[in-house]
């Protein structure tokens, strides 16, 4: 997942590291991880850590000081001064040590893409990966406001896989028998995080929209996991729906991501009208991408909700639904009544 290589000319040895025009800011910290802008002063151990691990990477043969000298003066240094350079390169700090080095590679400004790219000495665990991908994500999603960034991994590290699931990517694609790998072909992995900040909206849901939550609602996991688990005519949709936004005046908002509708939040209120009932439902073609916490906590943040207390309930064996309400903070006030658990907030 690391491209490239880096040096530094040693004409520019003692001059200090310039920053990115193309970033509001230079230095993102975490606690003590930071990244700051490629350093002249670690190019030689980068160069080694790519030697050293030359199986993985898309590099033919060893790099030497001088390739790594002329690498710097040809094509690092110019990336600082341009508005839209193909690669963004940062030194990855704990502390003050150098523990890794990556950034964004391939990036194309007009799609709003690019790769990420990133490295550790060969004898680091993957536990690096968190910290410098959650930087990045500052780099790429706030800062230069990117759409998209992926990884592109020869199928050599699987443990790799679970931690970026852990942090919003999604395996796309597996191109399979793609890379010649010591005499036998092997697979490529691709991973890709989409940028929730950008993008993500509600509106309140109307009429015009019933032919598409009517859809929704008639999914078989929908209604697997619905009290009522029987599918629902087209008249019945019709009337509930008119009733819940003329009638009852529920709110009940839509939610999309990049253009694409992704879910909807209902708000029932209950009897004494001080707490809210949440109903969701994420769209089929949305699943697994984490809209479901999204939706919910955007709901909750809503200032005209402010004063509510919140109430959910969720079959036991819904196991996606219990974990977003658990992270949320709401409190499992009645267990396995009628096969749900009821949680308030």
């Amino acid at each position: 997942m690391a491209v490239g290589f880096f040096c530094v000319p040693k004409k520019f040895e003692t001059q200090e590291m310039k920053g990115y025009k193309c970033l509001d800011q230079q230095v993102y910290k975490n606690g003590e991880f930071s990244l700051v802008p490629i350093r002249m002063e670690d190019r030689y151990d980068i160069m080694r850590w790519r030697n050293e691990q030359i199986y993985h990477l898309r590099q033919k043969e060893p790099l030497t000081e001088a390739q790594q000298d002329r690498y710097f003066e040809e094509v690092v240094s110019k990336l600082f001064d341009q508005e839209e350079p193909d690669q963004i390169l940062f030194s990855f700090l704990e502390g003050e040590q150098l523990i890794g080095h990556g950034g964004l590679v391939h990036i194309h400004w007009e799609d709003k893409n690019a790769e990420v790219s990133f490295l550790q000495a060969e004898n680091e665990s993957l536990n690096g990966w968190k910290p410098f991908l959650e930087l990045l994500d500052q780099v790429a999603f706030d800062d230069i406001q990117l759409r998209k960034i992926y990884t592109y991994a020869f199928d050599l590290r699987p443990a790799l896989y679970p931690i970026l699931k852990n942090i919003g990517f999604r395996k796309e694609a597996e191109l399979n028998n793609h890379i010649m790998f010591r005499k036998s072909l092997i697979n490529v992995v691709i991973h890709s995080k989409l940028n929730d900040r950008l993008g993500f909206s509600k509106r309140k849901l109307t009429m015009g929209d019933a032919e598409l939550l009517y859809e929704w609602i008639n999914d078989n996991e929908v209604r697997q996991q619905s009290l009522n688990n029987e599918t629902i005519s087209w008249s019945t949709h019709l009337n509930w729906l008119w009733r819940k936004l003329y009638i009852e005046l529920t709110p009940i908002f839509l939610y999309t991501f990049m253009g694409e509708p992704i879910g909807m939040l209902r708000l029932d209120s209950e009897p004494n009208n001080t707490l809210k009932k949440i109903n969701y439902l994420v769209a089929p073609s949305a699943r697994g991408r984490g809209f479901g916490f999204k939706i919910i906590t955007d709901v909750m943040n809503f200032p005209s909700f402010s004063s509510y207390k919140f109430l959910a309930e969720v079959k036991v064996d819904n196991i996606a639904s219990n974990k977003i309400f658990k992270k949320l903070g709401f409190l499992l006030n009645t267990n396995n009544v009628s096969g749900l658990n009821v949680w308030i907030k």
